[in-house]
């Protein structure tokens, strides 16, 4: 479904929820609002069949409708995986199942009460951003903690800028983008709007360092379009 969640005024906007409308728009939402989107699943993709081997758990936080389970079931063929997603959302999750099938377990719980497994790879996919920064580093912690070694995560996050002038650009680019990809003024106006104090997005250095501090050696970034980056963080 084509996203029109906020084409039409709003007397009152209210806090963005994962909600059976966003959810039925998800899809197209995120391809038309996150810079980058579909390299992120293909990166994560390409991740899990270098790193995985035959009865490892992989791992899908903020699965959503299930596009990233999906792709790895479908792509990795050649050995057994526990692919898991997890969400907070029932009527994500509803999409989820239809997408997934019998080989990708979903899980609904969210972020700060779900206890991780044992997994090779983790995955974070513009997720963090909306989970209470004081929860943050504990999350991470965890599955750093009850992870194998080695283990990857791999944090695809909205990036908040360093400085006044660097907000100001990024927003102009960040409007232009998606003015391009067919949102009103109106549209963008909106969901902003919807999002402030929803979405809490932390600096590059920040995201990195909170990483580094959960436990994760190796960190850098692996693709970024925009504020919008991939972070891997390895141990």
């Amino acid at each position: 479904m084509d996203d029109r969640v906020y084409a039409q005024k709003q007397a009152v906007v209210a806090p963005f929820r994962f909600d059976a409308r966003v959810a039925a728009a998800f899809d197209d939402m995120a391809h038309r609002s996150i810079p980058g989107y579909e390299e992120c699943l293909n990166l994560c993709v390409r991740i899990v069949a270098e790193e995985a081997i035959t009865g490892d758990i992989v791992v899908d936080l903020g699965t959503s409708t299930g596009a990233l389970p999906s792709r790895i079931r479908d792509e990795i063929r050649d050995r057994e995986l526990r692919i898991i997603g997890v969400d907070a959302s029932p009527e994500m999750l509803e999409i989820a199942a239809r997408r997934c099938g019998e080989r990708v377990e979903l899980v609904e719980a969210r972020l700060e009460d779900w206890e991780p497994p044992a997994a090779r790879i983790t995955v974070l996919n513009y997720l963090l951003q909306f989970v209470p920064a004081q929860h943050r580093l504990r999350i991470l912690t965890a599955i750093a903690d009850t992870a194998p070694r080695p283990s990857v995560i791999i944090l695809s996050e909205k990036l908040a800028p360093s400085n006044a002038a660097e907000a100001a650009r990024w927003q102009a680019s960040y409007d232009a983008f998606k003015r391009g990809n067919g949102y009103s003024d109106l549209e963008i106006e909106q969901k902003r709007a919807a999002l402030d104090g929803v979405l809490v997005p932390l600096t590059l250095s920040e995201n990195i360092a909170l990483l580094h501090e959960a436990g994760y050696e190796e960190v850098y970034v692996a693709a970024r379009s925009l504020q919008f980056a991939t972070i891997v963080g390895r141990r």
